[in-house]
């Protein structure tokens, strides 16, 4: 059997940090959100997500769905944000149905598959997995590392809003990753937390 984790945590908390080092470690991981970036380019969904948010999504040179233009449409509001994930989940999580059936295949078979959520809790998803992990960070060490990405101070607050609070997240969570500003010290403690998740499912 192949435990299903699903991982979420805070914006700029440091999910993808420890979902590029389980990889490393030769854990199979999924991150949605990059599944929802191939689902952009596939015309019925295309289709859909114009019908819902306009043309101003397209990008005017390529006429393909602009990422940054979809998410000023759709991360608006609550219901706004609702109707793009009526588009994109279905598919998205059939997609992820059958890549857990496939790691239920291998001859290797995995003591666990994770998948990075970031709205795991607020998509109602959490009970389609054996466990949950959050990772959590400082407030402003989050936002500290979100306006070295780029973003500006107004939009970090208004997609927080979108979200629970960290700490909802962290209490519902079977597990919590505490991520200081050190990464060693982060990865440090993922390495922890794979001890604990592999003694929980050897038992």
């Amino acid at each position: 059997m192949v435990f299903k984790i699903g991982l979420t945590g805070g914006m700029g908390a440091g999910k993808s940090v420890v979902i590029d080092y389980l990889k490393s470690k030769h854990m199979p991981v999924l991150k949605l959100d990059e599944m929802a970036h191939e689902l952009l380019v596939e015309p019925s969904i295309q289709k859909r997500l114009i019908k819902a948010f306009g043309q101003s999504i397209l990008d005017t040179t390529t006429m393909q769905v602009d990422r940054k233009q979809l998410a000023q449409c759709a991360l608006q509001s609550l219901q706004t944000q609702a109707r793009l994930h009526q588009i994109l989940h279905p598919p998205i999580w059939a997609k992820t149905r059958q890549w857990f059936n496939e790691l239920e295949c291998r001859n290797d078979l995995p003591v666990a598959g994770i998948v990075e959520i970031p709205l795991l809790f607020e998509t109602q998803l959490e009970h389609q997995f054996d466990f949950t992990v959050c990772v959590v960070a400082p407030q402003a060490v989050r936002y500290k590392r979100l306006k070295n990405r780029g973003w500006v101070y107004h939009e970090i607050v208004r997609r927080e809003k979108l979200q629970w609070l960290q700490s909802e997240k962290a209490q519902r969570s079977d597990w919590v990753i505490s991520n200081p500003e050190s990464k060693k010290k982060l990865l440090l403690k993922v390495d922890q937390w794979l001890k604990e998740l592999k003694k929980v499912v050897s038992k």
